[in-house]
């Protein structure tokens, strides 16, 4: 139990730092490992992203017209272990007076994965 309450204390202290948003859902996903690759290439810059156990959640800017379909996704597999990205295919061209973002949502049958495994996320993030 002080391990767990150390650990958070560290999350927690450490969580203002961060640019990005990272988010599981860990009461039913305990066994997902997820980790972060910060390169840019032709990917989305995410605001933040969720993995569930078989779900990826990505919350990318929009103009208020932006849907899954106008992504292309990048999944390279390993084993247990997938690497998984999001390519923006359409340009979104609504004139939202306020900027937005939208949440998009692919499931992991989607993209070709199994549930529970481990999945690394090269897209930038915001801030970075």
């Amino acid at each position: 139990m002080n391990k767990k309450l150390a650990a958070m204390a560290a999350v927690l202290a450490v969580a203002p730092l961060a640019a990005g948003c990272v988010m599981i859902d860990a009461k039913d996903t305990p066994h997902v490992r997820v980790s972060v690759d910060a390169s840019d290439g032709e990917m989305e810059r995410l605001m933040a992203f969720v993995v569930t156990r078989d779900s990826v959640m990505a919350r990318v800017n929009s103009n208020g017209c932006t849907k899954k379909e106008d992504f292309a996704t990048v999944v390279s597999k390993n084993g247990g272990r997938a690497t998984v990205g999001f390519a923006r295919k359409s340009e979104d061209r609504c004139r939202n007076v306020v900027a937005s973002t939208a949440d998009l949502t692919w499931t992991f049958a989607e993209l070709g994965l199994e549930p529970g495994g481990e999945v690394r996320v090269i897209n930038p993030f915001a801030g970075r």
